[in-house]
């Protein structure tokens, strides 16, 4: 009689939330550019939804799926009515006595509108990873490399193909008796080669003229980028979290106006309140663009429908209402704090999140 086959460990983790939100700029436009900022409310709804199983043998494997939709009345920003999904699956197995896991990931996400159009803000993104973990004694550093892809609907021109490589590295610094409280060093670096659809241009003006669209020529090579990314990060761990983290950003790029470099720092709280969950994250954001324009068509992907790529202060108030059920109030602010800019936009939202 053949051995019964040993079982895998499952765990599920679920939520969702629904949520109204008042925004006061949802398109996201300059209060002195050509569109009028539009102030609106919209209704957000998310899910998201965890798989997990480990083997006896030691193989994981993680399923991750989301799905958000933020809907608005207002006819005339009928373009941010976008729906988010993506996925995530991982699988590891050990090696050299669980020193080593070794697997591969693979990732999407697809940003679409409601209406069918094909908005500024939808495109596609794949990647397939091959992924190493090592162990130290508290410590730990995983490495992946593998293809990436993103497709950008509004503009098959700006869609590419390309390869990349990351490592992030965790490393506990201090650790109470009790382990009650820790303070923990994360520290990442990626580097991403992108050949694109869509041609590069040159600069057709004069050296110190003045930039602006008609200095822009269209040429016959294939643009071409290479984005570097590196961050490094302190998380406190305890009666309150608390973590500051610097992030890096370079762009160099073959196209005109297409190269730039961004530094981020962030710091966030939270504690428990008279009775709330409490999170302030704060974030300063400075750029500079080496040939004193970027093209306006630059796309930058977003991790959530509401989020923006710039200064911000945001604020969560989280209350429990059941064992599962929270009320959940939010309020974020964001501003060009280190160009010159009129962009400005606030968005508040009350809401309940269920999770289990």
């Amino acid at each position: 009689m053949d051995a019964p086959r040993a079982r895998a460990d499952l765990h599920v983790d679920a939520s969702a939330e629904v949520a109204l939100e008042l925004d006061s700029n949802l398109a996201r436009v300059e209060s002195t550019g050509s569109e009028p900022q539009t102030t609106a409310l919209a209704t957000r709804l998310g899910s998201r939804l965890e798989l997990g199983a480990a083997w006896p043998s030691g193989h994981r494997l993680v399923l991750v799926g989301t799905g958000h939709l933020r809907i608005a009345p207002d006819s005339e920003v009928q373009s941010e009515d976008l729906a988010q999904t993506t996925v995530d699956a991982q699988w590891t197995r050990p090696a050299r006595q669980g020193a080593v896991r070794a697997g591969l990931r693979l990732g999407g996400r697809d940003v679409t509108s409601l209406h069918g159009a094909d908005g500024d803000r939808t495109y596609r993104s794949g990647s397939l990873d091959l992924v190493l973990v090592l162990f130290g004694d508290s410590s730990r550093v995983a490495v992946s490399v593998g293809p990436r892809g993103f497709q950008y609907k509004a503009s098959g021109a700006l869609s590419w193909v390309g390869a990349g490589t990351s490592a992030r590295g965790d490393f506990p610094l201090w650790r109470s008796e009790d382990e009650a409280r820790s303070l923990e060093l994360v520290a990442t670096v990626g580097v991403e080669q992108r050949a694109y659809y869509g041609k590069a241009n040159s600069n057709r003006c004069l050296p110190g003229a003045e930039i602006d669209e008609s200095c822009f020529l269209l040429t016959p090579r294939r643009r071409g980028d290479r984005m570097h990314r590196a961050s490094v990060s302190a998380v406190y761990s305890g009666a309150v979290v608390a973590s500051i983290e610097g992030q890096l950003t370079v762009m160099d790029s073959n196209s005109f106006g297409q190269s730039w470099q961004s530094l981020r720092a962030r710091a966030a709280v939270t504690a428990p309140v008279a009775g709330l969950f409490a999170s302030v994250t704060g974030t300063l954001q400075a750029e500079r663009y080496p040939e004193g324009l970027l093209v306006k068509q630059a796309l930058e992907t977003y991790e959530s429908l509401d989020a923006d790529n710039r200064s911000s202060l945001e604020l969560r108030l989280a209350r429990s209402l059941s064992g599962c059920v929270e009320l959940e109030l939010r309020g974020a602010i964001w501003r060009d704090l280190f160009r010159e800019s009129s962009y400005q936009r606030f968005v508040t939202s009350a809401g309940l999140v269920w999770s289990r």
